[in-house]
């Protein structure tokens, strides 16, 4: 059976332009995140210690993949120039249209990946606001819509015989592979030859078939990341309170089979968040644990001591390393390794 991006329909196309497979799609996608973690790296510490921080990660983004995926550079980011492939309008209505003009490739980004980064982002900060206390499997329900959403939209981009994800049909897009010698007359033959074949339509049931199977790997991931050993449920439910109360964010928390909790965290610059500019990391996450002792987050009858590993950024964006051991009886502090 032949692949997609070969059906017939490209015989009576330009035989240089073929639908983008899965495996091109992904290094192109691979390629984008290395240009973009590379240039984030260099403002990560600023992002970093501020809860509003990705709002700059955001913008950046989405402005490399709106300019990249529009008419201004032919619809190629950087990943898609390596292979070749274009974004273009498969509305062949308008002769003009061949590449997305920089609005609906806004749409597109925002669709692909801004929706997604505002979903995991935005709740936490209103939860820690809030001081939300809550079973963590429902302080976690905004994970379960992003990856669901984020493996329909690839279970239809794999699945549907045009490559079109979720993202690509409401903005009404294609991807294509093509060589330096194609012109938009080529690419406007191909797409109204693609897009009339009744072979290639995709039907409602077909994409409904995608959106449950990627719904179903997302609800699996999600139970295994939300499914807790009973002596962290505590500090789990009460996490976002803890962290509207101290200038700490909590990266992972871990139990050991020594009576040891052990927590990896940031600290963030005492004087933009509640805490005295002059204490110290020791001192803060003293208090902190006291806070979590007398809140039942933390049961000392399961933990004699809890270990931090914390990245501590400074005011100056200025990063140090430091493990702290605190005791849950005496709240006495020492080192580990």
């Amino acid at each position: 059976m032949p692949s997609s991006s070969s059906i017939p329909v490209s015989q009576s196309s330009d035989p240089a332009i073929e639908l983008a497979g899965a495996a091109p799609r992904l290094l192109a996608a691979i390629v984008d995140y290395l240009v973009l973690s590379a240039f984030l790296s260099l403002i990560s510490r600023v992002a970093n210690i501020f809860d509003w921080g990705f709002v700059l990660t955001l913008l950046i983004t989405g402005l490399y993949f709106t300019l990249g995926h529009s008419r201004l550079v032919s619809g190629q980011t950087l990943g898609k120039r390596c292979f070749g492939l274009r974004v273009v309008n498969a509305n062949t209505d308008s002769r003009e249209a061949i590449f997305l003009s920089a609005g609906q490739a806004l749409i597109r980004f925002f669709l692909t990946y801004g929706a997604l980064i505002l979903v995991a982002e935005v709740p936490p900060i209103a939860f820690r606001k809030l001081e939300i206390v809550a079973p963590p499997a429902l302080l976690e329900l905004h994970v379960l819509v992003v990856l669901s959403y984020l493996f329909s939209n690839i279970a239809c981009a794999l699945f549907s015989k045009t490559h079109q994800g979720i993202h690509d049909e409401l903005v009404d897009s294609l991807v294509l592979r093509t060589k330096s010698e194609t012109t938009d007359e080529n690419i406007r033959e191909f797409t109204k030859s693609l897009l009339n074949n009744d072979c290639l339509r995709q039907t409602s049931l077909n994409r409904l078939l995608a959106i449950l199977g990627g719904c179903f790997v997302a609800i699996l991931l999600w139970l295994a990341g939300t499914i807790l050993p009973a002596d962290l449920r505590s500090f789990y439910s009460r996490r976002y309170e803890f962290e509207n109360n101290f200038p700490i964010r909590t990266m992972n928390i871990l139990s050991s089979g020594n009576n040891t909790l052990h927590v990896s965290a940031i600290i963030l610059p005492q004087n933009s968040v509640v805490g005295s500019p002059s204490e110290s990391a020791s001192e803060l996450l003293v208090r902190a644990t006291k806070f979590l002792v007398e809140r039942e987050a933390i049961d000392v009858k399961s933990f004699e001591a809890v270990n931090y590993s914390v990245t501590t950024f400074n005011s100056n964006s200025e990063v140090s390393e430091e493990k702290v051991r605190v005791t849950t009886d005496t709240y006495s502090t020492s080192s580990f390794n």
